[in-house]
């Protein structure tokens, strides 16, 4: 039976990507279509689109990229032509590069994501990376990395990790427990984990972890921040309890929670918000080839951008980030302009002018479309 492990809102489509190398879509998250080859039989993990081009990661340090979705070719994810070892577990593309996690403590980036161009970095951790968020913290752009061993008890060891220089190096940070943790965003000027045993911390820095009840007790595997709302992914199981049902926690401030049972035991793996032709809806990944779809969830009809960075002076060979935000429902997209003219790969809320030089300067623009 197919196991899936994640997916993802691309093009209008949900894809859910899962164990022997199955990928799937749907344009309206009940009916689905299996690509033309998804050409590996390793269980993949994530899956984006970024620059017109699909990316999918697995086990054994797969890494597939496709031009339409449908058909797929395994690349190099090695620098130097070898494969990682590491079985990958998420990927994003995050402040302009492309950010892949797995287990192995590992963390590769690439800033075109084409084969040969992946630098591994070191994290000293032993277990899997599970995954990793971006944010500014004041005008500091900052990557926080979360992960464990997925051990209990005393054996257990969870991680947290931050970069501040590009996810080049990465520091340890402390945060009271030993738990797995599972997946991290960043959103309303905060980082919000989740991870096995009910846990859930936030920091503003990235550096101080602050622990929040969320009234579960079972492993919560999935979290995303949408339409004003936090949604976190509750499985039935845990290290030292069980729950009936599988449940999708819901909270507007990260700090209250409320328990929304899904009606199936059936362990969920991911969770994504999708518009399915007429609603707003979440929906959820998880064994035995199971897709569940929530109730149609009001959404935001015209994001308002915010907190724009003012005008900027910079020294020759500076570095500078520009950044906004919004308060969107989650589907808005985001590309950033200089001049008039669309600077290619800016999609993210944050820009990150490295080595800046005179031809630097201008007027830049940050578009929010939903």
């Amino acid at each position: 039976t197919i196991s899936f492990n994640a997916g993802r809102a691309i093009d209008g489509q949900l894809y859910a990507v899962g164990s022997g190398g199955t990928i799937l879509r749907s344009s309206n998250g009940l009916t689905y279509s299996a690509v033309t080859s998804s050409g590996t039989t390793n269980a993949l993990y994530g899956v984006l689109k970024q620059g017109g081009t699909f990316f999918a990661v697995g086990d054994a340090g797969t890494i597939l990229t496709s031009a339409d979705g449908a058909a797929w070719t395994p690349i190099i994810s090695g620098n130097g032509g070898s494969n990682s070892a590491a079985n990958l577990r998420s990927i994003g593309y995050l402040n302009g590069q492309f950010v892949v996690t797995g287990s192995g403590g590992t963390i590769l980036t690439s800033e075109t994501g084409a084969s040969n161009t992946w630098t591994s970095r070191a994290t000293g951790a032993a277990g899997t990376i599970y995954g990793v968020a971006y944010g500014l913290v004041g005008t500091i752009g900052t990557y926080v990395a979360v992960g464990g061993n997925g051990g209990t008890g005393p054996s257990g060891i969870g991680y947290i990790y931050t970069s501040i220089d590009s996810g080049s190096t990465w520091t340890p940070r402390p945060f009271g427990s030993n738990s797995t943790l599972r997946a991290v965003v960043f959103s309303q000027g905060t980082f919000t984990i989740v991870g096995h045993d009910g846990s859930i911390l936030r920091s503003a820095d990235g550096s101080s972890w602050n622990f929040v009840h969320s009234g579960a007790y079972t492993h919560l595997v999935g979290l995303r921040a949408l339409n004003g709302r936090y949604y976190a992914l509750q499985s039935a199981q845990g290290s030292y309890y069980s729950e009936p049902q599988c449940a999708v926690l819901v909270s507007s401030d990260g700090l209250y929670w409320t328990r929304v049972p899904q009606g199936t035991s059936t362990t969920q793996w991911d969770l994504e918000y999708f518009f399915d032709g007429t609603s707003r809806r979440l929906l959820t990944v998880g064994d035995a080839a199971t897709i569940l779809r929530t109730a149609a969830i009001p959404a935001v009809a015209v994001p308002v951008v915010a907190a724009l960075t003012p005008n900027r002076l910079a020294t020759q060979g500076a570095n500078l980030i520009l950044a906004g935000g919004s308060n969107g429902d989650g589907s808005e997209a985001y590309a950033w302009t200089k001049n008039g003219s669309s600077i290619a790969g800016a999609t993210e809320p944050a820009l990150h002018l490295r080595n800046i030089q005179t031809g630097d300067a201008g007027s830049y623009v940050l578009t929010v479309t939903n």
